[in-house]
């Protein structure tokens, strides 16, 4: 874990506007970022209740996906429900099982396929874990908005699918999926 950039490998490049100096920051898990450009400084700012460690972010982008990072960042851990997305901590050590946990899966995102007590079951790698050992991405199924001639619809995007998979499926474009969803590099 790494809380502060080395300067000494700092790149001198020209163009260099966001060096990423780790990808374990503070809570382990987070990229520790510098960024000249200051493009990450509308949005990002928060307040940290020392008493939870939590950070509260405001934004003014109403954006899909900030909403659903909102719900997901006020969303208790107490409340973690099947079909939520979560992130396995870098902290963590044990399965509710007692054994050890192999260092690939932390920090890994899953989907949880059921919920009993404090455990949940990660889909994928079906394992147990103490709800106190995992970060909530997601309180939602990822969708993507589909619009054909004849009428508009959302699809559930599973693992492994692409654009233009989805697209061909429903008669459209992945140009015409990318730009109904605001995804900007379709690639």
């Amino acid at each position: 874990v790494t809380t502060s950039p080395n300067y000494n490998y700092f790149p001198s490049y020209d163009n260099i506007g966001i060096f990423q100096f780790t990808s374990t920051y503070k809570a382990g898990g987070l990229d520790g970022d510098v960024d000249l450009t200051g493009i990450t400084d509308d949005g990002y700012t928060g307040t940290t209740t020392s008493s939870t460690g939590k950070t509260t972010v405001s934004t003014t982008t109403t954006t899909a996906a900030v909403s659903a990072g909102q719900t997901a960042n006020d969303t208790s851990k107490s409340s973690i429900a099947a079909g939520y997305t979560v992130k396995v901590n870098f902290s963590a050590s044990k399965w509710s099982t007692g054994e050890s946990i192999p260092s690939w899966v932390k920090g890994q995102s899953y989907k949880v396929s059921q919920v009993s007590g404090n455990n949940v079951l990660l889909a994928g790698i079906s394992s147990w874990i103490s709800k106190s050992n995992v970060e909530i991405l997601l309180t939602t199924s990822t969708t993507a908005k589909l619009t054909s001639s004849s009428s508009t619809g959302y699809y559930t995007v599973q693992s492994g699918d692409t654009l233009s998979g989805i697209a061909s499926k429903y008669g459209t474009s992945y140009q015409a999926l990318a730009t109904l969803n605001g995804i900007k590099s379709p690639y």
